[in-house]
């Protein structure tokens, strides 16, 4: 059994991946959980075109390369439930 998800609830694990759409209908592909990465929302105010989704991992060095390039702060949500993880500031 692998766990599948998309960017807004975790599907119940199965023996394959859904072929339809997930169940809030928001797209028609869910990712493979195999790794449980957190999936994180790079928000910069001062560079929205910037704004992305990446993996932890990922997400402080783009933050810090916004902040210093951009000199502002740079917030890091949770995609899954939308709350603040952090905010970095590198200015």
């Amino acid at each position: 059994m692998v766990e599948y998800l998309c960017h807004c609830v975790t599907v119940e694990k199965v023996a394959q991946p859904p072929l339809a759409i997930c169940p809030r209908g928001c797209h028609t592909s869910c990712i493979p959980n195999e790794t449980n990465m957190t999936r994180i929302d790079i928000r910069c105010s001062a560079a929205p075109w910037e704004n992305q989704t990446v993996d932890l991992d990922q997400a402080y060095d783009i933050a810090y390369s916004l902040s210093e390039e951009y000199q502002c702060d740079v917030n890091l949500w949770y995609n899954s439930t939308n709350t603040l993880y952090t905010t970095v500031s590198a200015y």
